[in-house]
């Protein structure tokens, strides 16, 4: 029994026991093992990779998954990238996903609110997302696009419903699921998130238009192309004439602080890592140790 649980915990926590891994969490323990991961440095993605095509990089990928000690970290950072996702068919370039997954990877045991306002900001995610180079209606003359702040909502953070902390669907009194979200509030983040480049890694230096391309730094805005008018979103009045850093802040900050956080990337992350359809108990007690941490995840 001890040498099948040792590897049920090991089909879960890495990419599959290698020889000598159950003998190693039996010896040890299952906390300690844990431990020992989450204190293990991340594996490097070379810079030598932003330079050649990127089927490399997949084969590095699948290098670390083999024989990399850092697997814990790697299994979360896959799951935050099943989450939130960007795909090398609509981004092939190399800089871009080589500095998205080292954003995962940095992130998997940080803060799910810092992990948040990161990929948010990540050039590779504006571009497959559309947020990349999305202006204000005052400049362009047409809404700005949709499509981030939609996903924002719906995959990244709060999901569909609003949900009780065990991740069930709360009901009106038609037995329908109550929204997290209006269509109005999917309009009112697009204008929130709107003014964003590509950053030049520079902070002495402030965009003016928009920026050539370079998706190795985090985007920066153009406060000439960011929506400055007044918005209500969530039911919160953001003022206007705020910079769109302002506006970044306090819209992530909704986000997060949201009830709907906890269960609802929860149970994405057991479903990823665990089983695909979790028991809303299970669901509860993972969000519990998300709340009590308030995103902590390690």
């Amino acid at each position: 029994p001890e040498a099948r649980a040792a590897h049920r915990l090991l089909r879960q926590a890495t990419w599959g026991p290698r020889p000598g891994d159950v003998d190693r969490v039996r010896l040890i323990g299952a906390s300690a093992f844990i431990d020992e991961q989450l204190s293990a440095p991340p594996s490097a993605y070379p810079d030598a990779l932003l330079t050649i095509p990127i089927g490399a990089t997949q084969e590095h990928f699948m290098q670390l998954a083999l024989s990399a000690p850092d697997q814990l970290r790697q299994r979360v950072a896959w799951a935050l990238h099943k989450i939130w996702v960007v795909s090398a068919v609509e981004v092939p370039d190399a800089p871009a996903i080589v500095t998205y997954y080292r954003l995962l990877m940095n992130g998997a045991f940080g803060n799910y609110r810092d992990l948040m306002r990161a990929v948010t900001l990540n050039p590779a995610m504006g571009r497959y997302l559309n947020m990349l180079n999305n202006r204000s209606q005052q400049v362009t003359g047409v809404p700005p696009n949709e499509n981030y702040a939609r996903e924002l909502m719906q995959l990244f953070t709060l999901g569909l419903p609003r949900l009780r902390p065990d991740g069930t669907p709360m009901l009106d009194g038609c037995g329908m699921p109550l929204p997290a979200y209006t269509e109005d509030d999917v309009r009112e983040l697009a204008r929130i998130l709107t003014g964003w480049t590509f950053g030049d890694g520079n902070p002495a230096t402030i965009p003016t238009r928009l920026a050539s391309e370079n998706y190795r730094v985090p985007m920066e805005a153009v406060e000439a192309y960011h929506d400055s008018g007044a918005k209500v979103f969530l039911g919160v009045t953001f003022p206007a004439h705020q910079a769109a850093a302002q506006d970044l802040v306090q819209a992530l900050a909704l986000l997060f602080n949201h009830p709907n956080v906890g269960p609802s990337i929860s149970r994405q992350l057991i479903q990823q890592l665990v089983t695909s359809n979790p028991s809303p108990a299970y669901v509860a007690a993972v969000a519990a140790v998300f709340d009590g941490g308030r995103g902590d995840l390690a």
